[in-house]
């Protein structure tokens, strides 16, 4: 089986570190997070944690959905200490689910 050079355009394989790959996630959005946080990226602080803070943000936004209890709880945690969130124009929440 052989993989179409137009697939293989937009593939991307990085031997990188965590830190190497969240900065470049973060790239993209440069521009829009430091207008939103008021502050240059290099003036923050990048927390690498076990659990996702994205994952309080949608319990909030798929209210009535059945949300395990570890995570539920890390979910209180986490909506303690969000004051609000949004995303960048264009940009659709991405919401991975599982039974």
């Amino acid at each position: 089986m052989s993989i179409k050079l137009s697939v293989l355009d937009k593939v991307q394989v990085r031997l990188t570190s965590s830190v190497e790959s969240v900065r470049a996630s973060l790239e993209p959005y440069r521009g829009w997070i430091e207008q939103t946080i008021g502050v240059p990226l290099t003036e923050t602080l990048t927390l690498e944690v076990e659990c996702n803070p994205g994952d309080a943000v949608a319990e909030e936004l798929l209210q009535g959905l059945p949300v395990v209890s570890a995570t539920k709880a890390r979910n209180s945690s986490w909506l303690a200490l969000i004051e609000g969130w949004s995303l960048p124009l264009g940009v659709s929440p991405r919401i991975s689910a599982s039974l």
